[in-house]
């Protein structure tokens, strides 16, 4: 419930800090038409899943070790 959120807020943070998204390509997502508009946001989403997996595996790992 916390490592998805955390993942996609990282991620979309990291890439505006870095200038791979913008503002108007996030509004473009939600206020144009046709599939081009999800590729800045779909460009970003193995990204997303690789750090998810990662807190969830570092996240299970830690609570393993910490309740033996």
């Amino acid at each position: 419930m916390i490592a998805l959120p955390l993942s996609f807020a990282l991620v979309f943070l990291f890439a505006r800090a870095m200038g791979a998204l913008s503002t108007s390509q996030l509004e473009d997502v939600f206020f144009e038409t046709g599939w081009d508009r999800f590729w800045p946001v779909a460009r970003l989403l193995p990204f997303v899943a690789l750090l998810t997996a990662t807190l969830v595996h570092f996240s299970v790992l830690g609570l393993s070790h910490w309740r033996a």
